[in-house]
């Protein structure tokens, strides 16, 4: 690997199509014919679903990497940085749409309960035969609808986008085992708030009154729902910015610290090197 650090671009919805500012999709057969820039590493401000019928390939968000394999799903949220290889010949469809697009059907946004669209969270899933079936079918007719583009073509794509994103947390479910099905709503609220928070606010407290609730019960809750306490989760989450911007930007360390929002240079140093077992610098170099 060279020295030369790549800054990472951040594209919305609009680099595929400027006219679909909310909900696109593609066939993967046709994805690198105009938009080839999704084989290298970007952030996207969009959620996204890939479906690999046939075919194999790798992607990778922030620091995982996954072989993909026929009747694979890759999910990916807002904020991560990605990038996707795949063979020619590969069969399937490339899904995105903004949290807007998906909440107009429950009138406030609910993708943060889904635990594939969160930081730090697994997003590969393999889908069973019978499953495999009904995917091919749906997305058959979510394409044919987004082509077609009928008058009530947004209210439909929401339906049939629903449907991936439940038989997605069932598989959620069945993989982890989950003894409660639906996740706890104040913990949705949690990752959402954090994701807007992290930088500012460090504080388990801020949180939890943010939520209307205890430190003690938040951190109970964190631990059944996610196996971390808050602190630790909060802890996460800065991690992984911080480990983003040194590989994807030319920021220096002391600019990372400044912008994730630690008082001093020295703070943020020993921080990452408890969290990672190196200085950022080192990490950085040890990376390129």
């Amino acid at each position: 690997m060279g020295t030369q650090h790549y800054e990472v671009p951040v594209y919305t919805i609009a680099a595929f199509d400027k006219s679909a500012p909310a909900f696109w999709m593609c066939e993967l057969a046709n994805l690198y014919q105009g938009y080839s820039f999704m084989d290298k590493p970007f952030r996207q401000n969009f959620y996204s679903i890939l479906y690999l019928q046939e075919g194999k390939g790798m992607a990778e968000t922030d620091e995982q990497s996954v072989m993909l394999q026929n009747n694979h799903v890759f999910c990916c949220a807002p904020n991560s940085i990605n990038s996707l290889q795949l063979e020619n010949g590969a069969k399937g469809f490339l899904v995105v749409f903004t949290d807007a697009f998906y909440s107009l059907r429950y009138h406030n946004n609910i993708l943060n309960r889904f635990a594939f669209f969160q930081t730090g969270e697994q997003h590969l899933f393999s889908l069973p035969t019978l499953l495999s079936v009904k995917w091919q079918e749906l997305l058959a007719f979510m394409w044919h609808e987004f082509l077609h583009k009928p008058k009530n073509e947004q209210m439909v794509l929401r339906s049939y986008l629903n449907i991936l994103l439940q038989d997605t947390e069932r598989l959620e479910h069945e993989r982890a085992d989950f003894s409660i099905f639906a996740p706890s709503e104040k913990i949705g609220l949690f990752v959402s708030l954090l994701e807007t928070a992290y930088r500012e606010q460090k504080s388990p407290s801020f949180y939890a009154g943010k939520l209307f609730i205890t430190t003690h019960y938040l951190n109970k809750l964190c631990k059944i729902y996610k196996g971390l306490t808050s602190s630790q989760l909060i802890q996460e989450r800065v991690i992984t910015e911080a480990k983003r911007l040194l590989l994807h930007t030319q920021q220096t360390v002391s600019e990372i610290a400044y912008e994730l929002g630690f008082e001093s240079l020295s703070y943020f140093i020993t921080f990452f090197k408890k969290k990672t077992g190196y200085t950022p610098e080192r990490y950085r170099k040890k990376n390129f």
